[in-house]
């Protein structure tokens, strides 16, 4: 072997190192954001089940279902919608 074998062969893997390091820290920081995408994806789902099973002990029926969801659009130039109207256009 010679002089430039033996420096290029040491300058590969000098290089191959960099790589797999670089590649090693870009998952690690994949990772992370997978893990932090799951814990918000869990949060979101917790609320979102609470937001139902508070819906469901309500009690509404079919006929007031516009007093149990928010309230819908109404007619341009009628008053907004409230709670005492259940956004109805009178």
């Amino acid at each position: 072997m010679t002089t430039t074998s033996v420096i290029l062969i040491v300058g590969l893997a000098l290089l191959l190192g960099v790589y797999i390091s670089w590649r090693a820290g870009r998952l690690d920081r994949l990772h992370g954001r997978l893990e932090a995408t799951r814990a918000a994806l869990d949060v979101a789902l917790l609320r979102r089940s609470s937001a139902a099973l508070e819906l469901a002990s309500t009690g509404c029926s079919t006929r007031r279902r516009a007093c149990c969801w928010p309230a819908p659009r109404t007619a341009p130039g009628s008053p907004p919608a409230t709670p005492g109207n259940c956004g109805r256009v009178t």
